[in-house]
């Protein structure tokens, strides 16, 4: 296994679509406040602000988000049921339209505190 020191490593090794879409995901993340800080964590890309964060991962056929509050993905698959989900995470297959709009509200409510 190669071992991913940096975000830009990370998506290095990505197919130019997957590395796209990881980039727009990571935008939308950044354009929620300008004190998210980014690392690589359990050789994910990690984005933290305070003590909270989200996590991306690129997988064999689609990302996942880790949101790591079951309750904001519970919330989410009711508003987007043609996606794919994990206990405290979103699958999005390559094939499926990233919603942008409801993604950001609501990695901002996993971010933000009492949001």
């Amino acid at each position: 296994m190669i071992e991913n020191h940096t975000i830009e490593t990370y998506l290095g090794y990505l197919s130019e679509e997957r590395r796209r879409r990881l980039n727009l995901i990571r935008k939308t993340i950044h354009s929620i406040a300008s004190d998210i800080s980014e690392s690589m964590r359990y050789r994910m890309p990690t984005f933290e602000r305070d003590d909270r964060w989200v996590s991306v991962a690129s997988q064999k056929h689609y990302i996942s988000i880790y949101l790591g509050r079951e309750n904001v993905v519970r919330e989410f698959a009711q508003k987007h049921p043609q996606l794919n989900y994990g206990k405290a995470c979103i699958r999005i297959r390559d094939n499926q339209d990233i919603p942008f709009k409801d993604l950001k509200l609501y990695i901002n409510r996993v971010l933000t505190p009492d949001v």
